[in-house]
């Protein structure tokens, strides 16, 4: 939220903050953000032609090297003649859609639809270009539309009962077991943008601020940093595994991955000394990363950080932190060691 002026705000009636910038993200499963482009504006947009979604939605598959994906959107970007083009030039994609863009397709309503069990469905599919329509019946009716997997192969899913009987059981009771169409098992992969979202809220960077460019600096900033964490996470999972869980270390959660790399940016640059009494702390990063921390002579004497003795061998990088350096003892390398 921002109270500077600026042209590419936007009123949002459906969410939490009101006014703020209109975002269209690319997300993968993990979370990881590939691609995000900024709402300008309708009168913005150069080619309109597949509409201002379509072209939007287009935009943001320009990065992607190859159509061997599958693609998975919101109601936001469903439109039956995006479906189609996606389909033409080789992407399968599957989203819900809302009931004014169906195209004239008649489905089963949703007071129809609760005179059945959970899990019924109704469906249609457009012969010439093998786009299906979907309506599901969980708690409320789902609509889904796609150009690759329709209803079959069913299988079950354990979703919360919906009939009186079921709601006046224990929670641990309320569960029942329930028919899946195809396109909704497949639908689950579409967590992404959500998953990016919600790890962008629990720490954003809340800072006033009365220039508008600068909030959108700090959204920039905050998706770096999600991204950053996620690429780690997985680092830690496919690759460091077995060392992590054997010697009892998890990945650092999100909290003091970015504050480490906070702490990291304030240590980086020592080269000018600024007023003041010097910090006594430095952060973990810059003393192990194994780069540029060569040792110094200074004018005077100082307390080794290891084994308390004095010495004028300073270490160029941390800060000016004494460490002995010499044959009996080489404190130098033991602080630089993990």
């Amino acid at each position: 939220m921002t109270t500077g002026r600026s042209f590419v705000r936007q009123y949002l009636s459906n969410k939490p903050h009101k006014w703020g910038f209109k975002v269209f993200t690319r997300a993968g499963n993990s979370g990881i953000m590939y691609d995000i482009e900024i709402y300008k504006g309708r009168e913005t947009v150069e080619a309109r032609s597949l509409g201002l979604v379509g072209d939007a939605f287009m935009r943001l598959l320009r990065s992607l090297k190859h159509t061997r994906h599958k693609i998975f959107f919101n109601n936001w970007f469903s439109i039956v003649d995006l479906v189609v083009h996606l389909k033409e030039i080789g992407y399968d994609c599957a989203g819900t859609v809302c009931q004014n863009r169906l195209s004239g397709c008649q489905l089963m309503e949703e007071k129809e639809l609760k005179r059945f069990d959970q899990g019924h469905v109704d469906w249609r599919v457009e012969k010439s270009t093998e786009v299906c329509l979907v309506r599901w019946y969980d708690n409320k009716a789902v609509t889904l539309v796609s150009n690759y997997v329709a209803v079959e192969p069913k299988d079950t899913c354990r979703r919360w009962g919906s009939s009186e009987k079921d709601r006046n059981r224990k929670d641990c009771e309320r569960k029942v077991e329930i028919e899946r169409t195809a396109v909704i098992k497949e639908y689950k992969y579409m967590s992404g943008v959500d998953l990016a979202d919600m790890l962008i809220e629990l720490y954003r960077s809340n800072l006033k601020t009365r220039k508008w460019y600068m909030r959108i600096f700090y959204y920039f900033l905050d998706s770096a940093v999600v991204n950053g964490w996620l690429i780690y996470r997985r680092h830690c999972w496919l690759i460091y595994r077995r060392h992590c869980w054997q010697s009892n270390e998890k990945p650092m959660p999100l909290l003091k991955f970015k504050t480490s790399i906070a702490c990291s940016l304030g240590y980086s640059d020592t080269s000018r000394r600024r007023p003041g009494r010097p910090l006594s702390l430095e952060a973990e990063d810059v003393r192990h990363d194994g780069y540029n921390n060569f040792p110094e002579f200074g004018k005077d004497q100082k307390r080794c950080r290891i084994c308390q003795r004095k010495t004028k061998i300073l270490c160029s990088k941390c800060l000016g932190i004494a460490l002995c350096l010499v044959p009996e003892r080489n404190c130098f390398l033991s602080y630089h060691r993990r």
